[in-house]
């Protein structure tokens, strides 16, 4: 428990409150001035970048980077997307009344059973749903000058974005019992430490999932999440059921409207769903149980795997053995009917995960800080009217994040 008076609280509620009223006294004499953070000349640059439709901007899938790009080639990126008739299904119209009313008898029938409480039912009831949106984001470490890009739902005010909670906030404890799990970078250089000398028959991989969020077949999804739910006890089979009806709500009714079209997700689920990361790992947690745990430390096909743990879609692995067999084993995981393909880096050098870059000195493995070519160092102005303890923290976290991947400094 908080002390009952905390001074520093008081102060910082008592200066907004002063500026609020003062604030409220110059609006009524109608002379309010709020100073702004930039200069005129920047805030004239930003409306007229802002009006200009013929170029679109958003921040790269990766790296930090702000992307200026011609708005026709941002549309038929998305055309070229939306035409995957196996992924996306153009709807005849606003489908928002019909699933509004399919999901009213989900929440009426939660509440009725007790599985809800009143103040549960009236938050996950969304009265006035706004319409979710499709955009993308490019990925210019790929191509910087047709880059392809990563679809994103924006479903903030939706119908589903409130149930979405309420599935991850049962989801999340699942992911972290997954053998292979890793939380982030300091997880990874905590492993490698760990990682004892390194013979010559030592190769270092990581494989990458393609698209795996929108790749996820449902049947196979539910079916993981089911699994996961069932093997714990404490959970009421009522409350499972219910928690499964949801999942399949959202899988089933992912809508969203591009350009005067509205569309249907079929496949996976979309990035930007709050759910999305923790389902994706319990799928992927699940399709590990039957093609990779039981093979580590098991010697096949010439070599064998001695380390597999994995970031959602990122895993990284140990393979001792020779390059051959390593690749087989590799081309073996892309065959499979659990809609996954994979893509690879193989060294027995180094090899880059995360913001890491894993590599091999004096047959131990160290890190040291990966930065991808399309990286860029954003600065804020020490004169800028943010926060000052807050700006003096951006260099201190800058170099501590230096020093906590290069094992070396």
């Amino acid at each position: 428990m908080p002390p009952k008076t905390y001074h520093g609280v008081e102060a910082f509620i008592d200066l907004v409150q002063k500026d609020i009223n003062s604030n409220i006294t110059f609006l009524k004499q109608g002379i309010l001035h709020i100073p702004h953070n930039l200069p005129p000349e920047e805030h004239i640059a930003l409306r007229a970048l802002e009006n200009d439709k013929t170029i679109t901007i958003k921040p790269a899938d990766k790296g930090g980077a702000i992307v200026v790009m011609d708005t026709t080639l941002y549309i038929e990126e998305i055309n070229r997307q939306l035409s995957d008739t196996t992924t996306y299904e153009k709807l005849r119209g606003n489908p928002v009344n019909e699933y509004k009313s399919k999901l009213d008898g989900l929440l009426k029938s939660g509440f009725d059973s007790g599985i809800l409480n009143k103040r549960e039912f009236e938050y996950l009831s969304i009265p006035h749903p706004v319409t979710p949106v499709i955009y993308y984001l490019p990925k210019v470490h790929k191509s910087t000058t047709n880059p392809p890009g990563r679809p994103i739902v924006s479903g903030i005010g939706s119908l589903t974005c409130r149930i979405t909670e309420y599935i991850d906030f049962f989801l999340q404890p699942y992911v972290v019992k997954n053998p292979s799990y890793l939380k982030d970078t300091n997880d990874v250089i905590n492993l490698i430490k760990d990682i004892g000398p390194l013979t010559d028959e030592v190769w270092l991989a990581t494989v990458d999932v393609s698209s795996l969020y929108t790749v996820i077949p449902k049947d196979l999804g539910l079916r993981a999440v089911e699994n996961r739910l069932k093997s714990d006890e404490s959970m009421e089979e009522v409350q499972r059921i219910f928690i499964l009806d949801f999942l399949r709500f959202c899988l089933e009714h992912n809508y969203f409207w591009f350009d005067g079209d509205f569309f249907l997700q079929c496949v996976g689920t979309a990035m930007g769903a709050k759910f999305a990361p923790s389902f994706a790992n319990i799928f992927m947690g699940h399709w590990e149980e039957s093609h990779i745990i039981s093979k580590i430390g098991k010697i096949s096909s010439g070599g064998q795997l001695t380390l597999w743990r994995r970031y959602i879609d990122d895993c990284l692995l140990i393979w001792e053995g020779n390059e051959m067999s390593l690749r087989k084993f590799i081309a073996d995981l892309n065959i499979n009917s659990w809609n996954l393909h994979f893509t690879e880096e193989i060294s027995k050098t180094s090899i880059n995960f995360l913001d890491l870059e894993i590599f091999r000195e004096d047959n131990r493995l160290k890190t040291r800080a990966f930065f991808k070519k399309t990286d860029v160092n954003s600065y804020i102005d020490l004169s800028s009217c943010h926060h000052r303890p807050w700006l003096r923290n951006i260099p201190r976290g800058q170099f501590g994040r230096i020093s906590r991947n290069c094992m070396e400094v």
